[in-house]
């Protein structure tokens, strides 16, 4: 029988060659193929295919002969087949579990295009748990898996946006189902919740950029042939707070509301200055020196300090510890609660409020 079969010498690494006609096994059908369909993925694309073989995963016929032990389609019966090699031969030997009987409606050449592409796409979309009215991005939307996401995803009720390498490649998404027809993933005005890559590389890691809160990507393929790059934090970021998505986004020092110049231990006075000329603040983080201790019998704190990116107001008061270095302890609070003692108990527990060990003042405390 004619197949095409891989052959190294020639261009595309395949050509129509003349090979025996397969043996059935007690469980396979003999069908007659009639058309056959192109993966990106079964194209012999460097040595390792072995010389001689038929490829093809798709394909689609007569059934010549039913399989011995009497299961499945029965001669003369059309089906579209599947198998992960032998599709791209006049004959192929099928397990009765690789096909299925086609509607009188369907063509040959329909079905041949399905199995690989149409159910890719539609495992990737369960899988992805795509809801009605969830935004879904469709990288290399003009290819086989693409288009078949595209309408998928439209009949599930999702926007769509279709991504493509050029304006001519998107003809025809529009009329598919798509909602949004671009060429790059700065046309991506709103988060979206989920990606369907199939292409990879650069495109992919722009598009991590454009991804909701708890989106998901699915990863298909990656025909582009290029490393995607991944910044640090890319994929944390969406997923923090706002505030702490600010500090990592433009990290800056946050004034202080007031002033104090801090007294010499033991003093109980606390001078407190002008808001002009408010030192400034760091927010807390775990390589600060300053440690939480007992509050000293002073009888007003010696700063109030704002974080407005954590919506605390803290009253610091300045301790000093056993070795001699100084350090501060705050009792924190939300912006607007009741100064007047409506505070619950922290996580850990404690109450009268978080208390919170802070840093020294930018360029340090003053010396004792």
């Amino acid at each position: 029988m004619r197949a095409l079969v891989v052959d190294h010498s020639a261009a595309g690494r395949l050509a129509l060659g003349t090979v025996p006609d397969p043996v059935p096994g007690p469980d396979e059908a003999l069908v007659k193929i009639a058309a056959i369909s192109l993966n990106y993925g079964e194209l012999p694309k460097s040595d390792d295919a072995a010389e001689g073989t038929v490829p093809g995963w798709d394909a689609a016929g007569v059934v010549e002969r039913a399989a011995a032990n009497g299961r499945g389609p029965q001669p003369g019966d059309r089906v579209v087949t599947w198998g992960l090699n032998a599709g791209w031969a006049e004959l192929r030997a099928v397990p009765v579990g690789e096909l299925a009987v086609l509607p009188a409606a369907v063509t040959f050449a329909d079905a041949a295009a399905l199995p690989v592409a149409g159910l890719t796409a539609l495992r990737a979309l369960r899988t992805a748990g795509v809801r009605p009215g969830q935004r879904v991005a469709i990288t290399g939307a003009s290819g086989g898996v693409g288009r078949f996401a595209v309408q998928l995803a439209h009949l599930a009720g999702a926007e769509v946006y279709a991504l493509v390498g050029s304006p001519a490649r998107g003809a025809g998404l529009a009329a598919l189902g798509a909602d949004h027809v671009l060429t790059g993933a700065e046309g991506i005005d709103t988060p979206v919740d989920v990606v369907l890559d199939n292409v990879g590389g650069s495109l992919l890691a722009e598009l991590l950029g454009h991804i909701a809160p708890d989106g998901k990507v699915i990863s298909i393929g990656a025909t582009s042939g290029e490393p995607t790059p991944i910044q640090p934090y890319q994929l944390v970021l969406n997923r923090l707070p706002s505030w702490a998505s600010r500090r990592a986004a433009t990290p800056a020092p946050i004034s202080a509301t007031s002033s104090a110049s801090w007294p010499r231990a033991g003093s109980s006075r606390a001078s407190t200055g002008s808001t002009a000329g408010s030192r400034q603040a760091r927010p807390p983080s775990p390589s600060s020196t300053a440690r939480s201790a007992a509050r000293p019998s002073s009888p007003s704190p010696e700063r109030t300090v704002t974080w407005p990116d954590r919506q605390l107001t803290c009253q610091a008061w300045r301790i000093s510890r056993t070795n001699g270095r100084s350090g501060m302890e705050a009792n924190c609070r939300p912006h607007g609660r009741d100064r007047g003692g409506n505070r619950g108990r922290d996580r850990g527990g404690t109450r009268g409020g978080n208390r919170t060990p802070l840093p020294a003042p930018v360029g340090g405390l003053p010396s004792e």
